[in-house]
């Protein structure tokens, strides 16, 4: 059984880092020799903001943002009883970004880059909870 919830996990990830080339090519699926299907490891997840400023994949044809009633959807076809989960994620993710900037300063990203890329990310998860 593929492991819904995860991929919605991905989606907020995505949303929330404007990871806004995240088409269909970027979800992949892998197979064991007894046709057991799992989701793959994440992979090209980058701070890829669309000059549209649109998600490649939408949540319920929206690209910019979410609605209440996309998150609802999202919720249901993860087989949540609300969005409850959907909330706990997003904190959880925004939570994890706030060592982005320690972690980009390590690895010589340049300040105003840092700065751009953190105001983004604080941007999209103010407009979640608004």
């Amino acid at each position: 059984m593929l492991n819904t919830p995860l991929i919605v996990k991905r989606a907020v990830f995505n949303y929330i880092t404007i990871n806004q080339d995240d088409h269909s090519k970027n979800f992949a699926f892998l197979a064991d020799d007894n046709d057991n299907w799992r989701l793959s490891p994440f992979y090209d997840i980058v701070y890829s903001p669309s000059p549209y400023k649109e998600h490649m994949t939408s949540f319920n044809g929206n690209g910019r943002l979410p609605t209440a009633k996309a998150l609802e959807l999202m919720a249901g076809h993860a087989g949540y009883a609300n969005v409850t989960p959907l909330i706990n994620m997003i904190e959880e993710i925004y939570h994890e970004t706030r060592s982005f900037k320690q972690e980009a300063l390590n690895l010589g990203i340049s300040n105003a880059l840092i700065s751009t890329i953190d105001s983004h990310i604080s941007q999209q998860y103010r407009q979640f909870n608004n």
